[in-house]
């Protein structure tokens, strides 16, 4: 285990000192051939899960169409939307922005589970992987365990998947829109109440989401930690040498998911919207010869949502840009404790991508912890792992969240 903290910050060495205690629990499961590759598929093989029940909210949402602007460290797209906020704001250098008229309006989901008594310091706002949802595996042990402590959980369902609506082409999902974040925050702030903590956990994709998120909300971001499990702070890294494995073993699935979960629900609605040369033949064999992530973002989503360059789209959707000047510019900009996670034998998203020297030089408030093994999501421990499943990762960001109100509750008092 390694930590990576500004060590002047008297809340990281807080932090550290109460997530001792979930680290001393992690003992890795010997799983054959002992790679990431195996700890990533087997929790999803061998592991079985009782569904939970979820009170489902729709919320509306900011269409939020991506706006190329002259300051491209600049997010798209932060939006605090339950509150009624209609004014478009164009200043790149403000996190809130939102288009004018309903006719702009999309839809995203939250499925909530409230526990018997709403008791917890803390309750969670998570955030899904990339072709995931609710009724994914360790959302629901996530949920389960929450729930058994007295904090209520919200899954945001992003746009598109189970059964959320797409109103138009350019309102899709995509990686760099962080305003569904920020209402779907301010929602369930409603719900609980203005004195009440909530935590951002997001796993996966979920993981770029909440950083992003709370990097370009800044002050605002209205949240008392935010958690990665296997995210990115930048994913222009993933384009690099890094990402090789990723794209020869990882991504062919992935990217079969996506066709299956974000483009063959929608192709009907986005060629009757986009008339012209999007569905021609060669647009078509375009989008069935992608077989990797970043083939498919550069053929559907850079196509629909207008990013000039896939260089552009991922440097937007990563809190810390492509890990130069301008990305640690704007990486500055976090002001709520950031608990990064991520095992050093991830053979989807690589270790790489985090850049925790760079990070913790341009904030104070991220805090990284990493395992030497654990692969993608998985970090199943040695003691039965059959039962403890997804135990380590959800100990750490409940801990971490805990530790987060009890340091703010000891600096007010």
């Amino acid at each position: 285990m390694k930590y990576a903290v500004e060590e002047e910050n008297c809340a990281n060495k807080y932090f550290a000192k109460r997530l001792e205690v979930a680290l001393k629990k992690y003992e890795p499961a010997a799983w054959p051939f002992c790679n990431g590759d195996w700890r990533t598929l087997l929790p999803f093989l061998l592991f079985k899960v009782k569904a939970v029940q979820y009170e489902r909210w729709w919320l509306r949402v900011p269409a939020c169409p991506y706006r190329p602007n002259k300051s491209s460290g600049a997010t798209q797209g932060v939006a605090s939307a339950a509150q009624g906020q209609t004014e478009a704001e164009e200043d790149p250098s403000t996190p809130f922005q939102r288009s004018i008229g309903e006719n702009d309006d999309e839809a995203c989901a939250l499925d909530i589970a409230w526990p018997n008594e709403l008791n917890a310091k803390c309750s969670y706002l998570v955030l899904h992987g990339l072709n995931g949802g609710s009724d994914d595996m360790y959302v629901i042990d996530f949920v389960r365990e929450a729930n058994a402590k007295g904090s209520a959980v919200a899954v945001l369902i992003n746009r598109g998947l189970m059964h959320t609506p797409v109103r138009g082409s350019k309102s899709i999902f995509h990686g760099a829109r962080t305003c569904d974040v920020g209402a779907a925050l301010d929602a369930f702030r409603l719900a609980l109440g203005d004195n009440h903590n909530i935590a951002i956990v997001g796993w996966s994709m979920g993981g770029i989401l909440a950083t992003n998120f709370v990097v370009a909300a800044g002050s605002k971001a209205n949240c008392i930690a935010a958690i990665s499990i296997c995210g990115a702070l930048s994913s222009t890294t993933i384009l690099q040498k890094y990402g090789d494995r990723s794209r020869k073993l990882w991504q062919l699935p992935l990217t079969t998911n996506l066709k299956k979960s974000f483009l063959a629900p929608n192709i009907r609605k986005l060629k009757l919207k986009d008339q012209g040369n999007f569905f021609d033949q060669k647009y078509l064999t375009s989008l069935q010869n992608a077989h990797t992530v970043d083939a498919f973002d550069k053929a559907f989503v850079c196509t629909f949502v207008g990013f000039p360059t896939l260089l552009e789209y991922y440097n937007t959707m990563s809190a810390i840009g492509a890990a130069d000047s301008q990305g640690c510019s704007r990486f500055a900009h976090l002001k709520c404790p950031l608990l990064v996670l991520h095992a050093d034998d991830d053979p989807i998203i690589p270790h790489q991508v985090n850049h925790p020297d760079l990070a913790i030089k341009a904030s104070p408030f991220a805090f990284f912890l990493s395992t030497k093994v654990g692969g993608h999501v998985g970090f199943s421990t040695k003691n039965s792992p059959l039962k403890s499943r997804w135990a380590f990762p959800i100990d750490a960001a409940i801990t971490f969240a805990s530790a987060a109100c009890d340091f703010k509750h000891q600096s007010i008092s």
